[in-house]
């Protein structure tokens, strides 16, 4: 929801989300005070959906929320479309690992804890991302320095992007697995367990992969054929 991923939720402190919290557990044991409207209900449910886990409950540290995955991949995506990262080796294999290492704390911290995945498969995909970005950006970077110039748009806006897009499908895919074979728990609107469903790990995993090739078309793409336009 748009609660979920605005930025301004990192603002939040820790006493309004206790308080947040507070308040959500008086409303499930039925011991709101009088004076609680039903917008701070709602407020502090959203306050809950932005800060917590929604299956442990646990907070979540603010840099790996989805609030401020945008807010972060804006500074990585300048660094992986940088003319020098891109003509440098050493630069290429940083840049790539670091918003690798993110995506994957990011995985991590907003996991679904209903269906544990042993940290054996967890470091599967974290290795098989990296390899798969590194990998495209070392072609993009064996291209510049056959062309002489870190400036070409063909370069610059299609495998960065393909790198940072196919790694991110190979993450979700390696390091969720196990929802392809043995599903994910599914609930009803009134919270009801219905129990495993293998359909809905499938769906779940493949609008994962394909939100993380769009949400980088407006990150990667589009700003890398401007800054070529323009230099």
């Amino acid at each position: 929801t748009a609660g979920i991923n605005d930025p301004l939720t990192l603002l939040i402190s820790t006493e309004r989300r206790d308080s947040a919290l507070a308040l959500l557990r008086q409303f499930e044991t039925g011991t709101v005070p009088p004076h609680v409207t039903n917008e701070e209900l709602w407020s502090a449910r959203r306050v809950r959906e932005a800060t917590t886990h929604p299956d442990t409950g646990e907070p979540i540290f603010p840099l790996f929320r989805f609030s401020a995955f945008v807010p972060a991949n804006i500074a990585i995506t300048a660094m992986l479309l940088s003319p020098r990262v891109i003509g440098s080796v050493p630069l290429t294999v940083g840049a790539h690992w670091i918003n690798q290492t993110y995506n994957a704390a990011v995985n991590y911290a907003n996991r679904n804890a209903s269906n544990p995945v042993p940290i054996s498969l967890l470091l599967q995909g974290y290795v098989g991302a990296v390899v798969t970005s590194v990998s495209i950006a070392l072609v993009a970077t064996y291209l510049t320095s056959r062309s002489g110039s870190t400036g070409s748009p063909v370069i610059r806006a299609t495998l960065p992007f393909l790198a940072v897009a196919l790694a991110g499908g190979a993450n979700v895919a390696l390091m969720r697995r196990s929802e392809l074979t043995q599903g994910v728990e599914v609930f009803d609107h009134e919270g009801v367990s219905h129990g495993q469903s293998i359909r809905a790990g499938q769906m779940a995993i493949a609008q994962c992969a394909v939100a993380r090739v769009l949400w980088n078309i407006p990150l990667m793409v589009i700003p890398s054929i401007l800054m070529s336009r323009l230099s």
